[in-house]
């Protein structure tokens, strides 16, 4: 378990904020992503805060909660919570065939079916009193199967404010 508390970051290269894999459950509370200062000789402010999203957690056992931080200028969505999902590729037996994961499964499995661990979706996220302001994208995209949205402005996002449902063409 990791607590952030009143860290800012600016000018981000890809996400903001980025967490992916093992048991999650991660506090992050007054944080943010925003632009940066003008620099030292421009005539305008910074455009963007980060070049992806503000806030990316994928694949943790337990979703952040994420309590009264801001999120502005993205190129992408203000917090995104997923997993991943596979393609199946090629049935041998039990021995199912991904394009990055080897298991063995019961059931009825074919090629082109899709598969993931649901376990590892970031179910049980908390995002609460959060601004999340002009920006591409989704305010909030959550693909896990269950968390707490709560009081929360999310305003000027280029597409809904809050879209939860996963997005098998993109593997999430």
């Amino acid at each position: 378990l990791m607590n952030f508390i009143d860290v800012h970051l600016e000018f981000a290269g890809l996400f903001a904020w980025f967490e992916t894999e093992g048991k999650g459950n991660n506090r992050y509370e007054r944080i943010s992503a925003r632009p940066g200062p003008k620099p030292i000789g421009a005539t305008t402010e910074p455009l963007m805060s980060s070049n992806a999203d503000g806030f990316h957690s994928a694949s943790v056992r337990r979703g952040p909660t994420i309590l009264n931080s801001f999120f502005t200028r993205m190129a992408d969505d203000g917090i995104a919570i997923n997993g991943e999902y596979q393609f199946i590729r090629q049935v041998n037996g039990k021995i199912v065939i991904c394009m990055k994961l080897n298991t063995n499964l019961n059931g009825n499995i074919f090629p082109n079916d899709i598969i993931s661990n649901i376990n590892h979706t970031g179910s049980g996220y908390v995002l609460r009193g959060n601004f999340i302001l002009n920006h591409r994208a989704r305010g909030i995209l959550v693909k896990a199967l269950d968390g707490l949205i709560e009081s929360n402005k999310i305003d000027g996002s280029s597409m809904a404010g809050i879209v939860m449902q996963p997005e098998l063409w993109w593997g999430e």
